[in-house]
């Protein structure tokens, strides 16, 4: 029997949940910024690089590894924007201060890659990664966050990029390559293979000035049969020159490409070139060869800018300028045939033309040379008949002198 007003011991069940401690409240404010709490936890279970940014004071904590990697013998000073804005590549700035600005007073993740300046003197890419702690009223009082060096990683995917970008340029470069040999073929006078070796060209290259000539071996000159220019001067000068001046003499001399990336002039005085027409800060030509006989120039350049060619867009010129030699051949082939074609025809009319009155005289001789006309007016008839044959021998001779090839 129990006693009256005496207490009962309650024992839980064996297979109860035991009592948890009540969650710990939020850290105060002043406890954050004296302890530094966070960033020392983080740097006790962590290998990577730890930094630690105390927002309210405005001062950045590294890890002894980033010290070292940045050399850095003190605490920063960072208030506000990105807090690498110390090394971080100015090229990234903007993009890692608007992502920590997002993070701040949205909530979103703060990850960013940028590179940052290190002890080597060298950029390096880097991963950088924090997290933002705010008190009660939600004002960032301290952020904390880790930093991995990703710059193999990253180089190796801007390696990829550009090796596929390469792999997309060549397979256009191609494509406007096949397509231009494929055009010129049915390109048959020389007009129509200039302008669209310049319509194809201006696909792969800056061809804002672009000129092309043919050179004359005879008058060891070069005419210009296309001059697409933003120079005056280069509109005069560019016309019909010897093939002596200037650096597309050169190239005829040499049958070799010239590529000038810095100021042609200084290029021109280096090897006492005469200069002509305007000078160019980037300037690239290459020779129209068809079996090692140059049958003109193509140039391409730039006044304003330099560096505007390098040796890709060399090669990718002398490829199209191969083309357009085969081309160019084709259609003075095609035009002398044509022009053999119209001197025969009218060859063939002016012989026409004198033996048809041939015809008539020798068929007008028959007639007085029959029996009987000769005696009743002998002289008259014989005057007639040596007339008539002065103008056959005459015309023969006409048509001997057309049949003879011009000199």
């Amino acid at each position: 029997m129990k006693k009256t007003g005496q207490k009962q011991r309650v024992t839980a069940p064996a297979s109860a949940e035991p009592s948890r401690p009540p969650p710990a409240a939020p850290p105060t404010e002043s406890a954050v910024l004296t302890g530094l709490d966070y960033f020392d936890l983080a740097q006790r279970i962590s290998d990577e690089n730890v930094w630690h940014w105390d927002m309210t004071r405005g001062t950045l904590h590294w890890s002894p590894r980033i010290a070292t990697l940045l050399g850095i013998t003190k605490t920063l000073s960072v208030l506000s924007g990105d807090p690498f804005q110390t090394f971080v590549h100015p090229d990234d700035l903007s993009r890692a201060t608007a992502t920590i600005r997002a993070h701040i007073k949205k909530g979103t993740p703060y990850v960013v890659e940028e590179r940052l300046l290190t002890k080597s003197g060298a950029y390096t890419w880097f991963l950088v990664r924090g997290k933002v702690v705010w008190n009660q009223e939600g004002r960032p009082l301290h952020m904390t966050g880790y930093l991995t060096d990703i710059n193999r990683l990253k180089q190796e995917a801007m390696d990829r990029e550009k090796e596929l970008l390469e792999t997309r340029d060549l397979a256009k470069e191609m494509a406007v390559i096949n397509e231009l040999s494929r055009t010129l073929t049915t390109r048959l006078t020389i007009g129509e293979v200039v302008q669209e070796t310049y319509k194809q060209a201006s696909r792969l290259i800056d061809t804002r000035n672009f000129a092309m000539s043919l050179y004359n071996p005879e008058r060891k000159e070069h005419e210009f049969v296309l001059n697409i220019t933003e120079s005056e001067l280069d509109k005069e000068a560019l016309t019909r020159q010897p093939a002596n001046l200037g650096i597309s003499g050169y190239v005829i001399h040499n049958k070799t490409p010239v590529l000038i990336k810095e100021n042609s002039s200084k290029w021109e005085a280096k090897l006492g070139i005469q200069p002509v027409g305007d000078v160019a800060l980037s300037w690239l030509g290459v020779p129209l060869l068809l079996d090692n006989q140059v049958l003109g120039v193509i140039i391409v350049q730039n006044h304003h800018k330099e560096r505007v060619y390098d040796e890709h867009d060399r090669d990718l010129l002398m490829t199209i300028a191969s083309s357009a030699a085969v081309a160019l051949q084709n259609a003075r082939l095609f035009s002398e045939k044509q022009h053999a074609e119209i001197t025969a025809a009218k060859r063939s009319e002016q012989i026409k033309a004198l033996l048809v009155p041939m015809m008539e005289a020798m068929a007008r001789i028959a007639r007085l040379a029959e029996p009987g006309k000769t005696a009743s007016n002998g002289s008259a008839t014989l005057q007639e008949i040596s007339r008539l044959t002065s103008g056959i021998v005459q015309n023969i001779t006409r048509i001997l002198a057309t049949m003879e090839p011009p000199p």
